[in-house]
């Protein structure tokens, strides 16, 4: 049987893309970064299942759940460092 989304999963990540297009928005003013955004994510949909399936082996989904949680964290990291320096250089001027 196919696994299914968690509701809380869906619910967060549609609770936070546009929070997170809005940020890497406020970095580039010509707009071309979000269009890279998006694209990106539609690699990383295309991507994604061909990914978890080559780590799959067995049947066993923890694996799959602990590598998603990996890259989340790794993507939080690459967008938190240049949200926080806006911050601080939207404060100073």
């Amino acid at each position: 049987m196919p696994a299914k989304p968690q509701p809380s999963c869906l619910f967060a990540w549609n609770m936070t893309h546009p929070y997170l297009l809005a940020a890497m928005a406020s970095f580039d003013r010509s707009g071309k970064l979000v269009v890279y955004a998006v694209a990106g994510q539609m690699v990383g949909l295309a991507i994604g299942p061909a990914l978890a399936a080559s780590v799959l082996g067995d049947g066993d989904y923890s694996i799959i759940i602990k590598l998603g949680m990996g890259l989340f964290v790794v993507s939080l990291l690459v967008v938190l460092a240049p949200v926080i320096k806006s911050q601080k250089l939207s404060q100073t001027s």
